[in-house]
């Protein structure tokens, strides 16, 4: 009977688990993606962020990603929410950003250092 039930509960906390996984994965039918790097251009007119990450497998290069900042998106700093015009160049920084054609839109920047 108790194997039964701890059974029950790991079958039920992984479908959990999976519900939670697959919602962060999609956001209004578009992708969610991640990148890790440092900004290498900023553009307070277009509202643009441009971050710049390693990419080792399967060949060592660089990718750019230019990122549109939306009034939803969430700049953060070990402190709290900061604006684009606090962003410096050349900060490390986490992203997430959801994609849909070529406009890729910043849900979440979170500066690093």
């Amino acid at each position: 009977m108790i194997r039964g039930c701890a059974a029950i509960l790991i079958l039920a906390f992984g479908i959990l688990i999976s519900f939670s996984c697959h919602a962060e994965d999609n956001f209004d039918g578009q992708n969610i993606f991640a990148a890790e790097g440092k900004i290498s251009a900023i553009d307070t007119f277009k509202s643009t962020v441009t971050v710049k990450s390693l990419i080792l497998y399967p060949v060592i290069k660089y990718k750019e990603v230019n990122l549109f900042i939306s009034p939803s998106t969430k700049i953060m700093n070990k402190s709290g929410p900061i604006s684009i015009f606090d962003l410096i160049m050349g900060n490390p920084v986490e992203v997430k950003y959801a994609g849909k054609d070529d406009i890729l839109e910043a849900l979440l920047i979170k500066v690093t250092k």
